[in-house]
């Protein structure tokens, strides 16, 4: 099939800049040598209303991150491209509305082998506050429902509690996620289904033990001395199979297109699913998805256009 212009679209955060930059270019010279005209786009340079949409349209979005922030309020890139009918893939998209809020995504993933962290939508400070009432843990996480990057993302301390960050959540997003706090080692599996043969794949298990902070927010993410990842995860097989199971199980409920990252807490042996990732960054060295899909033989550049031809249905191996 003709190739036809690919644009890499990223928004973001202002935090995340430096980071999408690289990958963004890292991507464009993936498309460079797989023999594709490309355009890298940040929208805060060059605002989406000021994009030639019609141009867009013609060609294919390789969309790195959809979240853009303008005056202090999070908007989503995809909401625009479904409207002007502009087709997009990127490291992962849903034909779910499942993934759109994570606590429906949990309980819709529930299957009784893998625990739930306890958790609730607040969409008040009175949501916030019974919730804290009514659980018994002396910590607890709060962050965004449908955002990564682990932008926004507080540990609180029931003897301590900001009570700055739940009306900061509320104005930016109208709602967020309160759960209970756990401590342990994350997890996180990535799943692609090859377009040339239809065949799910998972990558190795991907553990990440932090040293000096609690959680893995943002902050956290920049510090390159803030964790230690080892690929594989050294876990056992009782619990590989299960997450390894448990996550071609979401690939498949949610109908899932491109590439997901699902993740997990361990703590003392006990498993918890965390989130179901539509976005993980498709960077070499600024994520988890390709360092682990390497140690397969699975290169960026393969990862790319197994995303391309799943987007445009080209099964011309």
């Amino acid at each position: 099939m003709a190739k036809n212009k690919i644009f890499v679209i990223y928004a973001g955060s202002i935090a995340e800049r430096e980071d999408l930059d690289d990958v963004s270019q890292q991507v464009r010279s993936c498309l460079d040598d797989l023999g594709y005209i490309s355009e890298v786009i940040c929208a805060y340079d060059y605002p989406p209303a000021a994009w030639n949409l019609s141009d867009i349209s013609a060609g294919l979005v390789i969309l790195l991150d959809p979240y853009y922030e303008v005056n202090g309020r999070v908007f989503d890139l995809r909401r625009q491209f479904d409207v002007q009918k502009i087709t997009y893939t990127g490291p992962g998209y849903f034909a779910s509305t499942k993934t759109a809020d994570k606590v429906e995504c949990k309980i819709f993933l529930n299957d009784g082998i893998i625990a739930m962290i306890p958790n609730k939508i607040c969409h008040s400070l009175d949501d916030f506050r019974d919730f804290i009432r009514n659980n018994t843990s002396n910590a607890f996480v709060v962050k965004p429902v449908d955002r990564g990057g682990g932008l926004d993302v507080y540990h609180i301390e029931r003897a301590n509690i900001d009570e700055e960050i739940p009306p900061l959540l509320l104005s930016k997003y109208g709602k967020f996620l309160i759960e209970k706090y756990i401590p342990g080692q994350e997890i996180s599996i990535s799943v692609i289904q090859r377009p040339f043969d239809g065949k799910i794949i998972t990558f190795p298990p991907v553990s990440i033990v932090l040293k000096g902070y609690t959680i893995f927010n943002a902050e956290a993410k920049k510090d390159p001395n803030s964790r230690i990842i080892t690929i594989p995860a050294k876990i056992d097989s009782d619990q590989k199979g299960k997450l390894l199971n448990f996550s071609t199980r979401a690939y498949n409920l949610l109908n899932f297109s491109g590439l997901l990252r699902v993740d997990f807490l361990e703590c003392n042996g006990d498993l918890f699913f965390l989130e179901a990732n539509s976005y993980p960054t498709l960077g070499r060295n600024h994520g988890l998805s390709v360092p682990s899909a390497k140690t397969l033989g699975y290169d960026q550049k393969e990862i790319i256009k197994w995303l391309i031809d799943t987007a445009t249905k080209d099964v011309s191996y």
